[in-house]
């Protein structure tokens, strides 16, 4: 065309500005919805053009359709702005291109997770829109600067616990339906036995007669209040033969299924309350984690995630800094699995930062350790260890001093070589609270400008797929060596090594927790 200049379109800007895949957001090109996907081009480390691929939305509103034929489901995708680009919905609040933005939406709860959804956050919440109630859970669209949501009536999410209510409701109107047979077929027994006792009786006379009737019909009285589920009602019957002994029956049976009565109710709150308290717990433990990765200090940047197993696991990491100029960073692993591993855990983790706070000088990392380790080994009945790699950063020289006690061996990206490298060390130390006697030594590796320092678990290399094959230590360098690690963040590291590593599991049940902190040296030599 005449006067076009790709160079001033937003998707050459804007792939140009991220160095990066990038897609825009929907737009209308020649009578149909299209997005177009973009990739910067580099001759070596110049950049030298972008190239770009328009393509209609079609296959994006099918999927988004299909997967939405109930009608009370409701999936829509939104950009960083908060705007709907594609939607299963055409009229509404949830309808497709719509200008308003979510996040400024008059439904606070709607607003706030509109914000979360912007912001790469992952999850599901409950929100309230008009009279009904909602499930509203999202995802952030790998790539691509969107958001997925599929919102789900309350009401109708919950109707599977409804349904299992009512079916235990049935088999115990059942069981009881069963009980008055049985009941039944007793009395039938007890009357046949009262028949020939009463024509035996007849010839001791009518008072004798009277005193055979009188605890039968007691018998069927009580009989009868226990078929109608009265199972605390008890046959007072006194007459020193089998009469007696059948209400004797009669009360046990009755105590036994009162008893199961209450069993089974407390084992259902119970269960229900340990489900809650391990919710509790996993939130209380993600919360001691940093989470905040935006430091002010320009002279590195970092990132990390803990994906545990179960509710609760006994990886952590953890960073912090002693004060202008060192950095401390952790990644640990507690032996075992649950709530023992965690809260082994948050003692380690606890001691090691207060220690680490109270330490005299930035050089003697090693004594930290034993001390720490002294520490742990107190108490320690259950003889629980932790694998530990913590080191200290000087951000102003790139001096890096760690020990290693019993971890994964980490790995260091170095600009000059272009690639990522396993660090043996050459100190080999045990891990912490086995032995209170056992010394800790330090190493020092210097960091130059753009290098890379990657810590994991060995849930990493340890993750198995569905034919129990290890992930292992060679497919980790692989993927970490086919991303351009000066181009990328930390960040996007992390999310690459977390998506191989569910890529090989499929379907597998992750069976160790998976924790990874990557660093970068920005600015020093």
């Amino acid at each position: 065309y005449d006067n076009y200049d790709p160079r001033k379109r937003v998707w050459y800007e804007t792939a140009k500005k991220n160095n990066k895949l990038t897609f825009t957001d929907v737009y209308f090109s020649k009578g149909r919805k299209a997005i177009t996907c973009t990739i910067p081009i580099y001759n070596g480390e110049k950049f030298i053009g972008v190239a770009g691929i328009e393509m209609g939305t079609d296959f994006l509103d099918k999927i988004i359709v299909r997967s939405s034929l109930q009608t009370d489901v409701i999936n829509f995708v939104i950009n960083k702005d908060g705007k709907i680009m594609l939607s299963s919905q055409k009229s509404g609040i949830f309808a497709e291109n719509s200008e308003k933005d979510l996040r400024e939406s008059d439904e606070k709860e709607l607003s706030e997770i509109a914000k979360r959804m912007t912001t790469d956050i992952n999850g599901v919440g409950s929100i309230k829109i008009g009279e009904e109630e909602y499930f509203l859970s999202y995802r952030t669209l790998e790539t691509t600067n969107w958001s997925l949501g599929r919102l789900l009536i309350k009401a109708e999410v919950l109707s599977p616990v409804n349904t299992v209510q009512s079916l235990i409701l049935t088999q115990m109107e059942e069981l009881a339906s069963s009980v008055g047979k049985i009941f039944w077929i007793m009395i039938g027994i007890s009357i046949i036995i009262v028949l020939i006792l009463i024509f035996r009786a007849m010839k001791y006379g009518k008072k004798l007669s009277y005193e055979f009737v009188k605890p039968i019909q007691e018998l069927t009285a009580g009989v009868h209040e226990i078929a109608s589920e009265n199972f605390n009602k008890k046959l007072d019957i006194k007459t020193g033969d089998e009469i007696e002994n059948l209400a004797v029956c009669f009360n046990e049976m009755t105590s036994k299924l009162n008893e199961y009565m209450t069993n089974l109710k407390q084992a259902t709150a119970e269960k229900e309350r340990s489900l809650a308290e391990l919710e509790i717990a996993k939130n209380i433990q993600q919360s001691m984690l940093p989470r905040e990765f935006d430091f002010s200090h320009a002279n590195f940047e970092i990132f990390a995630s803990m994906n545990a197993a179960k509710e609760v696991g006994g990886d952590f990491y953890d960073f912090y800094l002693v004060d202008e100029r060192h950095l401390i960073i952790t990644v640990a692993d507690v032996s075992g699995k649950g709530v023992p591993a965690a809260l082994f855990m948050v003692i380690a983790k606890t001691m090691l930062k207060n220690f680490a706070q109270m330490m005299i000088g930035n050089d003697d990392l090693g004594s930290l350790v034993t001390f720490t380790n002294q520490k742990l080994c107190e108490g320690n009945d259950e003889m629980m260890f932790v694998t530990l790699f913590a080191g200290i950063l000087d951000l102003e020289t790139g001096k890096f001093t760690y020990v290693n006690a019993g971890h994964n061996p980490p790995l260091v990206y170095r600009k000059s070589v272009g690639k990522f490298e396993y660090l043996l060390t050459e100190k080999r130390n045990q891990v912490l609270g086995l032995m209170d006697d056992a010394e800790y030594e330090q190493e020092i590796l210097n960091l130059s400008a753009e290098d890379i320092l990657f810590v994991y678990t060995d849930g990493v290399t340890e993750a198995f797929d569905e034919k129990s094959e290890e992930y292992g230590e060679e497919r980790l360098i692989e993927c970490l060596n086919s991303l351009r690690a000066e181009k990328i963040s930390v960040q996007e590291i992390i999310k690459s090594v977390n998506s191989s590593v569910k890529a090989f599991v499929g379907g597998a049940t992750q069976s160790d927790d998976i924790t990874m902190l990557a660093i970068k040296n920005k600015n020093f030599s």
